[in-house]
This record gives structure tokens, C-alpha cells and sequence, in this order.
């Protein structure tokens, strides 16, 4: 896998570490399986009284800017990491809103399979299949609202294998209370938890193991690296004066832009723009298609352009356009 993801996913070094806040907080991270973690995680203080730090990922696109082709190829990546261990077993890809909606997209791609993300808005006139609770999260609730046919019925189907898609794994909480409602709404005979990163410890693992028990059901792991975080006694509290110490800096200012250009692009009727609602993998496919024809209309009109941003927005951060804007250029 290292040399693969060398040539596939992982810039020459991170654009941004998190070094600052490792070194004020005195968290370490300590990787123990696949690509070493300082390559894929960053760390950042967050105004969180149950958390202190956050682990951010380098090569998702959510956080930081990163080059739209590392955030496509770590996704198929890890995709690939589940082809294998589905080993030709029918299965649905289910990715968490907000942070993996874009990944679990790119791992549904790459293993060929349907794919849903979670939402936080409800939808006039589409029935909840179900929801379920990130306890630490800033919005804790979480809906499914899937219409397509070929993903309710991978939904229903006992022999479908249920890939629940996230950034990290840290305590593996919310992915087991996601499979105890899944498996309560219908049950399923195989799950499996798809990161890229497992920061699981031992008593988390044991967790999971129990929880597959109680259920009667397997639930495997695939990630593309795993480790441990260190964390001092006081982090709480460090974490806490931390952020009392940067919100009495002045903030930063940036100089607005003077002008601003609207670009028309043509979207095929019928083609959905991402998978709050679900889409199979032929929909993903001409979701491809589709974004390609975009970045070809964009990219025709970026002439003497320096650098290209590209902002995607919670649900639609599937990141094709954004890809096919950086091979065009």
C-alpha cells in the first residue's frame, strides 16, 4: 500500500501539520499501522469543554486547502481497501454529514457500489428511514433520507454488507450506535467501519467485538493508517486557556476581492448533484461525467490564472469538478 499511495495520494509533505498546537497542548500522535500518520492528520484547538483538541485531516478538503487530487485519490484509496475486503459481496457505502460526505463518495467510486450520505436537513415531503447521533459533534442529529430504488433495497437486504464511511475513527462510538439502529431498522449480517484513520484503543476495539456479539453480526475495520493520540493530564484546561489566548488576538484581515465573474454551466436533467437522497453507481458515474463537462467550461475561462480555489459547501463537497479543474490545467 505505501507505494501506491505514494504515487496516488500523498503530497511530497503536508501543506500544514498542526505542529503549533501539538507543541502548546503537548499532544502527540503515535502511528502504529499503515502510512504514518503525520502524513494524513493535523492537529487544532477547538472551543469544545468535552474536547480540547481535533484531529484534522490533511488529505480530505475540508479543513485545509489540499490539492483536489490527493482528496480523490486518498478516497479511492481507501475504497479499494474495501473492495477487497468485500471480496465480490453486495454493499452499500453510507458516509457521515458533513466531514465525509465527499469521502464516502470516492469510496462508494471506487468499490462500485451505491452510495448515501447522512443529512441535518429535513427535506419537506421525503419520510427519515432512519437517523442516528454524533455526541460530540457542534449538531448532533443526523438523518437518512434515501429515495433511490437500488439504494433502499441494499438497505433491505440482509446479505448487503453496510460500509459506514468517516475521516476517524477515535472511539468508534458513533459508527456502533449508527449499526444498532441500522441493524434495528433492518438487520444486516456484516458491517464494516471504512477511515482513514483508526485512533481506536484497546477498550474501543474490545467495544466493537462485544457490540458484534450482542448483535450477532461481524463488524470488520479497514483503514489507511492507524495510531494512538497522547494526551496530558491537563488537556482540558490547556485546551481552554489556549483558546482564551487567541480570541484576545485581533483577528486577521483579508482584502476583499474587487470583482467577481458568474460562469453558466450546463447540468444533464436527471443527474444528481451528490447523494443526500442516494445514488447508485451508474449515478456516480454520470455524476463524473458531468463534472468533467463543467471543469471543461471553467477551465476554458481561467486563462492566465495563478491559482484556482475551489470552495465546496458541507453536502457538496464531492470533489470530481475540483479534480478534473487541476488534471485540465
Amino acid at each position: 500500500m505505501t507505494e501506491l499511495a505514494s504515487s496516488l495520494l500523498l503530497p511530497p509533505a503536508p501543506v500544514w501539520t498542526g505542529g503549533w498546537v501539538g507543541d502548546r497542548l503537548g499532544v502527540r500522535l503515535r502511528s502504529t499501522a499503515g502510512i504514518p500518520l503525520d502524513r494524513l492528520l493535523g492537529l487544532a484547538v477547538r472551543r469544545n469543554p468535552k474536547r480540547a483538541h481535533l484531529l484534522v485531516s490533511t488529505v480530505l478538503g475540508k479543513h485545509v486547502p489540499t490539492d483536489p487530487r490527493h482528496v480523490h485519490g486518498a478516497g479511492l484509496l481507501l475504497g479499494r481497501q474495501v473492495a477487497v475486503e468485500l471480496a465480490g459481496r453486495p454493499a452499500v457505502v453510507i458516509g457521515n454529514a458533513e466531514t465525509a460526505t465527499a469521502l464516502g463518495h470516492c469510496v462508494a467510486e471506487a468499490a462500485g457500489t451505491p452510495y448515501l450520505h447522512s443529512t441535518r436537513r429535513p427535506i419537506a415531503g421525503v419520510r427519515p428511514y432512519g437517523g442516528f447521533a454524533e455526541a460530540h459533534s457542534h449538531a448532533t442529529d443526523h438523518l437518512l433520507l434515501p429515495t433511490s430504488a437500488p439504494v433502499l433495497a441494499a438497505l433491505a437486504d440482509p446479505d448487503t454488507v453496510v460500509v459506514l464511511a468517516d475521516d476517524e475513527l477515535s472511539t468508534g462510538a458513533t459508527a456502533l450506535g449508527t449499526i444498532a439502529e441500522l441493524h434495528r431498522l433492518a438487520p444486516h449480517r456484516a458491517y464494516l467501519l471504512a477511515s482513514l484513520v483508526d485512533m481506536r484503543s484497546p477498550a474501543s476495539l474490545a467495544l466493537a467485538d462485544t457490540t458484534a456479539a450482542e448483535l450477532g453480526v461481524s463488524i470488520g475495520a479497514v483503514s489507511l493508517a492507524a495510531g494512538t493520540v497522547e494526551l496530558p493530564a491537563d488537556i482540558l484546561t490547556a485546551g481552554q486557556k489556549l483558546v482564551a489566548e487567541l480570541d484576545d488576538q485581533p483577528p486577521s484581515v483579508v482584502a476583499p476581492r474587487t470583482t467577481a465573474e458568474r460562469i453558466a454551466v450546463r447540468w444533464p436533467s436527471g443527474v444528481a448533484v451528490g447523494a443526500r437522497h442516494g445514488v447508485d453507481a451508474a449515478g456516480t458515474a454520470a455524476l463524473a461525467a458531468a463534472c468533467a463537462d463543467v471543469s471543461t467550461t471553467i477551465t476554458a475561462r481561467l486563462t492566465g490564472a495563478e491559482s484556482v480555489l475551489v470552495l465546496g459547501f458541507e453536502e457538496l463537497m464531492y470533489a470530481r469538478a475540483a479534480d478534473r479543474l487541476g488534471a485540465d490545467r
